[in-house]
């Protein structure tokens, strides 16, 4: 590992830090309950996010980065369209699941039938969400990792106000 994967994964490190300390202060806000309507819409984007796109920045950037030294720029470049328009189909796909399984699971699944509107607030991200990893296995291709460190960090921070502002 090369000294900027690790300022990348300190950063997302970093980013994960922050995201806990902004759960924490809409904890205090919104009470126990507030919380776990939270939590549970959460666990289930992450379960739909997983299979859609989990690994993908990292695997992506590491493969464009091997046909680089190669010197197979051609077989890059058609690498990098696929992705799109498969990351794009998929995210979509999930986007659409989640939001059509939302209720079920999280009444079904979890028992907490108020995250079901955070949940489909949440669906679009998953679209969102696999676009940016493909953009951000572009620059880890590219060998530049600081937008993919900044990248962590901003996700999380949105992430973290966008439940600080639905607390309020």
């Amino acid at each position: 590992m090369n000294r900027a994967e690790v300022k990348r994964r300190q950063a997302k490190a970093l980013g994960e830090i922050l995201t806990w300390i902004v759960l924490s202060a809409a904890g205090s806000l919104t009470g126990n309950n507030g919380v776990t309507y939270i939590a549970a819409a959460y666990a289930i984007f992450l379960l739909m996010w997983l299979p859609v796109g989990g690994g993908l920045t990292d695997s992506l950037g590491r493969l464009l980065r091997n046909r680089y030294n190669k010197g197979q720029y051609k077989n890059a470049l058609k690498m990098r369209s696929f992705t799109v328009v498969f990351q794009a189909v998929s995210g979509a796909l999930g986007s659409v699941l989640l939001l059509v399984a939302a209720q079920p699971a999280a009444e079904l699944v979890f028992k907490v039938r108020y995250s079901v509107l955070i949940l489909m607030v949440l669906a679009p991200t998953v679209f969102l969400r696999s676009i940016s990893s493909v953009l951000l296995g572009y620059f880890q291709g590219d060998g530049s990792e600081l937008p993919t460190a900044l990248a962590f960090c901003v996700r999380c921070l949105f992430w973290g106000s966008g439940i600080f502002l639905q607390a309020r």
